[in-house]
Formats: structure tokens, sequence, C-alpha cells
């Protein structure tokens, strides 16, 4: 069961894939949220600015907004309709299911996601070693005694060796806020 919900799991664009990406495109790149010094946002702008890629600003709602720069950046209002939609924005906070509505509700097409801490600091996971390794894996699996212990596994695998945190995110809402368990 294990193997088929990881092989049933859609990749998503490496970080490196994404950068490289946001660089041919030669538009603006913007941060999403992350006005905070441990935000995923300023880990993603810190690593960005020592990869020798210029971010031109942040972007949060107006009701975040507590000063007009951060990390020496301009701080704009999403609600402010002067900024192009087809500039790049990454993603800089940990609710980014929420953050990537609130960015399509805003018409912004060009959204990235990634996390630059956990992809350039924790080894990735290859479908392949996962493959060669399944039955350490299968086995560290069936010692999980609750079904919340087994999708957090299934999540998390789905993440390191797909980049695609959709089952992590859904994992939880569902167990951490209310949604069940």
């Amino acid at each position: 069961m294990l193997k088929q919900i990881i092989l049933q799991t859609s990749p998503i664009p490496s970080m490196q894939d994404q950068i490289h990406e946001m660089i041919q495109r030669k538009k603006p790149i913007y941060i999403f949220g992350g006005l905070g010094d441990m935000s995923l946002g300023s880990i993603n702008a810190k690593y960005l600015e020592n990869q020798g890629i210029v971010i031109d600003g942040f972007i949060a709602n107006q009701a975040f907004i507590k000063t007009s720069t951060y990390m020496d950046k301009p701080v704009f209002a999403i609600e402010d309709y002067f900024i192009p939609r087809d500039v790049s924005i990454i993603i800089g906070i940990s609710k980014w299911k929420i953050a990537y509505q609130e960015l399509q509700k805003f018409n912004f097409q060009n959204i990235f996601l990634f996390d630059s801490f956990s992809e350039s600091v924790l080894d990735q996971i290859s479908l392949e070693y996962f493959l060669g390794n399944y039955n350490d894996f299968i086995q560290t699996y069936n010692m999980l005694e609750d079904v919340e212990s087994k999708e957090s596994m299934s999540a998390y695998l789905q993440g390191k060796i797909f980049n695609n945190y959709e089952a992590l995110a859904n994992t939880y809402e569902k167990f951490y806020q209310g949604g069940g368990g």
C-alpha cells in the first residue's frame, strides 16, 4: 500500500528547476509573505541572494504589512494593482495552499513553491533509493501504530521524493487543525 501511495504522486519541479525557470522568464521575482526572520520567505530570499539571484521585493496582504521594506527590499500590498500579474512569485509562508489561492484570486500567474532549507540542507530521497530500500521503509511503516503516523510518513516521503507537499499539507489540516484523527 505504501508503494502504491508513493508511486501515484505527481512530481513537482525541483527547487533548482523552478529557479532556472524564473531566471529564464526574466521577470521580476517577489516573495509572497515571509516577513519574519525565520519564515520560509526570508530563508528562500537569503538562499537566492547567496546564489546571486536578486529578488525585487516582498508582497503581503495589507493587514500583515508593518513596514515598507524588509531585507532592504520594498514590501507591497497584494491589493495594489500596479504590480504586473506576470511577475514570478515565490510563496514564502508555510500555509502555502492558502497563499496559492490568495495569489490566484489576485490573478498572479507564475507561482512557485519550494523550501530552500529542506532542499539544500536535508538530503532528498530519490525514487530509486526508495524502491531499492522498500523493505526497510515498509518495515518502519508497519511499525507505526496509528493512521496519523502512517499518513504522515507517506506524505513526508511524497514530499521528499517528488517535491510534492500536497499530501503533507492535507495531513496537517486533517490531524492538526481539528479535521479528524
